[in-house]
């Protein structure tokens, strides 16, 4: 492999006092990183912490429904993940491909497979109905103080009601969802200060650290957020890429 890039560096840190501004724009925006902010997925040189802190996660964080009913897009999806990743990295090799399309415990195990490369985590949202959508795939390891194995089968909107102006009300969500499956690809940039770079800071894990006190160093935790649409399978996928500074 070529030598690895550095990580790229955002600051979407807003007025005074600061605040966050959670909302999409179009990805590929230039925010001073170079070829970097039009990538989806992201390789660099601290890809190795990533790995070994994946490696690490409880298993009961990621995992997908198992039905017929989403074989179709979970297998496009993976296949855009696949094709995507050896455009933007083509020193990788990355794992056989699945075919045919499988169901249940098989397309999530070869997401797992493609996601092991990866720095960002996954989460796959389906729109099931006219008022009615599903978390059907996650692979979520680096979690900013939530619970992932909670979510899968849960709705938009629920998950993401923590979340300071994002999604507000049902019809909000509905309307972002709707942005996710049919527009976009978009990007967004959410952060928190904290009082360590632990990447994983799920509430459970012992060690998981509380807020910066203002008191010795503190770290600046960003969250880089892409969306990807697949109207055909009313569905998108979502990273997550977390940086630490």
């Amino acid at each position: 492999m070529a030598a690895a890039a550095r990580p790229a560096r955002y600051f979407p840190v807003h007025g005074r006092p600061l605040r966050m501004r959670a909302r999409f724009e179009p990805f590929g925006a230039d925010h001073g990183n170079g070829p970097a902010d039009a990538q989806y997925f992201q390789l660099d040189a601290e890809g190795h912490r990533y790995r070994a802190a994946r490696d690490a996660r409880a298993r009961s964080r990621c995992g997908g429904l198992a039905s017929s009913r989403h074989a179709a897009a979970h297998a496009a999806i993976l296949e855009w993940m696949r094709t995507t990743l050896s455009r933007e990295h083509p020193q990788l090799v990355l794992p056989p491909a699945l075919r045919p399309p499988a169901d249940g415990a098989q397309d999530f195990a070869a997401l797992d497979r493609l996601v092991s490369l990866l720095q960002e985590d996954v989460v796959v949202v389906r729109r099931l109905a006219p008022e009615c959508d599903a978390v059907t795939q996650m692979h979520v390891c680096f979690p900013s103080r939530w619970r992932p194995e909670r979510l899968l089968g849960t709705g938009f909107r629920h998950i993401h009601r923590p979340v300071p102006g994002f999604a507000d009300g049902d019809s909000a969500a509905r309307r972002m969802l709707d942005a996710m499956i049919l527009r976009g690809p978009f990007v967004r940039f959410v952060w928190t200060l904290c009082a360590d770079d632990a990447l994983d800071q799920h509430p459970d894990e012992a060690g998981c650290p509380g807020d910066w006190d203002g008191s010795g160093r503190g770290w600046l935790r960003i969250e880089r957020q892409t969306t990807v649409g697949f109207p055909t399978h009313e569905s998108a996928l979502f990273l997550i890429r977390t940086y630490l500074r």
